[in-house]
């Protein structure tokens, strides 16, 4: 038997991409055409930001998302980087996956 048993929750996931189409943490999907940021989940040390921008004369499109965790900022644009609470700035190699 496991004496160190607990729980785990299950893998979940969301995104923002495109002009600009959103799918939750439960799998609904959404766009929305703001030109701002949205807030896609947030608890008190963990939250996930997408920023929608104008895209010449057609609709808003997304430049951006980000994850805040522990006072580090990660962004994905085209590559991953990281602003860390010190004040660095780092690229990082996709895919990644960093486990607490």
């Amino acid at each position: 038997a496991d004496c160190c048993a607990r729980c785990v929750p299950p893998e979940g996931y969301c995104y923002a991409s495109g002009d600009p189409h959103y799918r939750n943490f439960d799998g609904l999907a959404y766009d929305f055409q703001g030109r701002c940021t949205y807030c896609m989940a947030k608890t008190n040390d963990f939250e996930v930001r997408a920023k929608n921008v104008a895209w010449g004369g057609g609709p808003s499109v997304v430049l951006y998302c980000q994850i805040v965790f522990d006072g580090d900022v990660y962004t994905q644009y085209h590559t991953l980087t990281v602003k860390t609470k010190e004040g660095e700035t780092k690229t990082l190699v996709t895919p990644y996956k960093k486990f607490y």
